[in-house]
């Protein structure tokens, strides 16, 4: 038995745009780039299913948290040196 083939993001993506783009069909993208036609197909509908979240308004978590984190920081560091004399 072969190993299982790792596929790098960026050749996913190139190839899900491909199907995506309707010029060939998927059986001649899976011969053109030696993939399973059923993996083809689900890097198709992953993309698209994942595409609409690049335009949306939510919020990452993450960096929100982040973003408070730094404007506590950045108003504590002012007040210390609102209080200093020169």
């Amino acid at each position: 038995m072969r190993p299982r083939q790792v596929y790098d993001e960026q050749f996913k993506a190139k190839v899900a745009l491909e199907a995506i783009k309707g010029e060939k069909t998927i059986a001649e993208i899976a011969s053109q780039y030696k993939v399973h036609p059923n993996q083809i197909l689900g890097w198709k509908k992953h993309l698209l299913e994942s595409v609409a979240g690049l335009f949306s308004r939510k919020k990452d978590p993450q960096i929100e948290s982040w973003k408070i984190w730094w404007r506590t920081c950045t108003k504590r560091l002012a007040s210390r040196i609102s209080s200093w004399s020169f």
